[in-house]
């Protein structure tokens, strides 16, 4: 799971992200969100910040994700205007 994770983290945290969710799924403990032209595996943490909503329960098609390289959180716009943010597991 680490190497996976560090993995999964590495290209995710490089990521600029400005696109909308076209499908997710659990994955290893993680999230699989999957956009027009890429997809990404990161691991979100419940929080204050985001109203202790489980970003899987969420987060939801059509939804939209925005995050710059080396950003440490992520911030989710529901179709519905509700804006939630999330930090997320690192992995050195």
């Amino acid at each position: 799971m680490d190497n996976r994770g560090k993995k999964n983290f590495n290209q995710f945290d490089k990521m600029s992200i400005n696109d909308t969710i076209l499908d997710l799924n659990e994955f290893s403990r993680g999230v699989k969100l999957h956009f027009k032209n890429n997809e990404v595996i990161f691991y979100p943490l419940t929080s204050t910040l985001n109203e202790n909503n489980i970003f899987f329960l969420t987060a939801k098609k059509g939804d939209k994700v925005l995050k710059k390289t080396f950003q440490d959180t992520l911030t989710l716009e529901q179709k519905d205007g509700n804006i939630l943010k999330y930090t997320f597991m690192k992995f050195k």
